[in-house]
């Protein structure tokens, strides 16, 4: 089972590159689905006989098994994805698992590789031989992540069972969670997402010209002058507007002179009419 499973990822690869050069009349969204289904067969029986073509007497998908490149379960299950994706356009996996995917690889596999590599003393890959604290560790990890209702745990409770029935060529369980293709890739995406996010925030944290962040250039209106401030419909810039600002003053300052009191503070109210030569009504010359 192992042997014909190696064929996987290759024909995955070829698959995905094929629909990628038909996407001019498969991808389209007035296709009908039919189409799709169709050009979807032709399409991966032509990538099997690509697969399986013979080149110096081994077929072209075991020549990733010659080199030692044994692809991963997650990493099956992204590329799977990917080529859904591209004839149906409907997406398995949303951006927040993706992004789970990512960082999982990321986390295990530099916890792996540079040990492995001989950067310490200890080896993890030997965890991957037979029980041990990885196992509790991806076990706890794809419980959580199905009971979040996230699909990347499925990915994982597929990479167990995967090791359960022995589907790769390696014993080792290391190898159905990581590999160095889907490490490396998963660093790439999170280095880009990250350096994406900084100049994001640079850019919305620059000055103006004046030196000043744009978002503190919005004032309150109560800190605005009342000559400054207009009128609903009358733009700030017209001379209705200046009018009616010099008209609500004039009227402010005449309340404000009037001696009019209280009826029940005994005294006598004075005269609130306007004194000689004062216009009742503040008049603003016409436009």
């Amino acid at each position: 089972m192992s042997y014909w499973f190696s064929f996987l990822f290759p024909w995955l690869v070829a698959l995905w590159i094929l629909g990628w050069l038909a996407a001019g009349r498969i991808r389209k969204d007035k296709v009908e689905d039919k189409v799709r289904w169709r050009g979807f067969v032709a399409l991966a029986v032509a990538a099997a006989g690509i697969v399986l073509l013979p080149v110096r007497g081994f077929a072209l998908g075991r020549w990733p098994a010659g080199i030692g490149l044994v692809p991963s379960i997650p990493l099956l299950g992204l590329l799977a994805g990917a080529v859904w994706k591209s004839f149906f356009q409907v997406e398995l996996f949303r951006r927040g698992e993706l992004r789970t995917a990512w960082i999982f690889e990321a986390v295990f596999g530099t916890a792996l590789y540079p040990m492995a590599l001989g950067l310490g003393d200890f080896d993890p890959y030997s965890w991957g031989w037979g029980f041990s604290a990885l196992f509790p560790i991806v076990c706890v990890t794809t419980i959580v992540l199905i009971w979040n209702k996230n699909r990347f745990g499925l990915v994982l409770g597929l990479a167990i069972a995967a090791f359960d029935l022995r589907t790769l060529e390696s014993p080792n369980f290391w190898d159905y969670l990581v590999d160095p293709v889907y490490w490396l890739l998963s660093v790439c995406v999170l280095v880009a997402a990250g350096l994406k996010r900084i100049r994001r925030r640079e850019v919305h944290s620059q000055p103006t010209s004046h030196g000043q962040n744009p978002k503190s250039e919005i004032r309150n209106p109560k800190q605005i002058p009342m000559n400054q401030r207009s009128s609903p419909g009358v733009r700030p810039s017209s001379g209705a507007a200046s009018c009616v600002s010099s008209n609500a003053l004039e009227i402010l300052s005449l309340a404000a002179r009037s001696p009019v009191s209280a009826p029940e503070d005994g005294r006598t109210p004075l005269n609130p009419y306007p004194r000689s030569g004062e216009s009742e009504t503040p008049s603003c010359s016409p436009l």
